[in-house]
């Protein structure tokens, strides 16, 4: 495997109220617009915070072609303080080799244990953005679905939309982690009222 693959996710965008996420490969002339091949995920839910939910987790991975295979599962975590924290804005943006197809998890979780998640399957933009909304469903609170299968609606359990992509180390391309052309880090401002001036942060 080459050392230098670039990177899928490289996109850096506020997130709702005082939030921003910096991800890897954000370039400057990439962090107050939305560039070609940017998906702009909003997540929503009526779920109690912090008595029900104190944390997002989104987890994305990305295929190589339709039959893969995917760069190896990466995660951010989104703490969450106050109802007014929803919704969340979070974008992820394409990258130079896996272009063919991504999914992502969002997972809300309650003192470290998950407690609610969804899993999508999408292509990514031809060109320019596209807006996909995820609402975390009050009757999907701790339902109890089988392995291989999540809640939607009022309580539903239907099958993933890939089984075992974020489990599956078969499935990935071994080293290849989907933001390996740099760390991440969440920047969280200190009010609502600071996202405008706050600068996402890329470590070096």
């Amino acid at each position: 495997m080459p050392d230098a693959l670039p990177s899928p996710l490289v996109r850096c965008v506020p997130i709702a109220a005082s939030w921003l996420i910096a991800a890897a490969w954000c370039l400057p002339a990439g962090c107050g617009e939305d560039r070609a091949g940017t998906l702009r995920l909003t997540i929503d839910t009526t779920l109690a915070v912090p008595g029900q939910v104190d944390e997002i987790r989104v987890f994305v991975t990305a295929a190589r072609t339709e039959d893969g295979p995917l760069c190896v599962p990466i995660e951010r975590s989104i703490p969450l303080v106050r109802q007014a924290d929803f919704p969340l804005r979070v974008g992820i943006e394409v990258g130079a080799e896996y272009r063919s197809w991504l999914v992502f998890r969002i997972e809300g979780r309650l003192g470290g244990s998950p407690v609610i998640f969804q899993e999508t399957r999408t292509v990514w933009p031809a060109s320019g953005a596209t807006d996909v909304g995820v609402q975390l469903s009050a009757g999907c609170y701790l339902a109890a679905c089988a392995g291989g299968e999540m809640c939607l609606g009022s309580g539903t359990c239907v099958a993933v939309p890939v089984p075992g992509a974020f489990v599956d180390e078969t499935m990935w391309d071994p080293g290849v982690p989907c933001d390996r052309a740099a760390p991440v880090l969440d920047v969280a401002g200190e009010v609502a009222g600071d996202a405008a001036d706050a600068s996402p942060e890329i470590e070096e």
